[in-house]
């Protein structure tokens, strides 16, 4: 068995290496109460299922990744440009 420290949202965020053990010897109370005894197989960003008390590898889909700062920029590079193509065409159709 392995412990390990788990988020609020129950995904393994890190496995307390042997040396570290008990957790309540070594960290603070709040961090000892997140840690739990999983199976041997667990890997950081696994989901525990507090009912089973078993980990398993998270199915969730990724989040979506937010947009570079480089594909802001080109957004708004050809809004502007689509404003002055308007502009340029309504100034000269008289």
């Amino acid at each position: 068995m392995k412990t390990v420290y788990l988020n609020e949202d129950n995904t393994v965020r890190e496995i307390i290496p042997e040396y570290a053990l008990p957790p309540e010897k070594w960290y603070s109370e709040a961090f000892a109460r997140r840690c739990v005894e999983v199976q041997d197989d667990v890997e950081q960003g696994w989901r525990y299922n507090p009912e089973t008390g078993q980990a398993t590898p998270d199915n969730r889909p990724p989040e979506p990744e937010s947009p570079s700062a480089e594909d802001i920029t080109l957004d708004m590079l050809a809004e502007h440009e689509e404003r002055l193509c308007m502009l340029e065409i309504t100034t000269n159709a008289v």
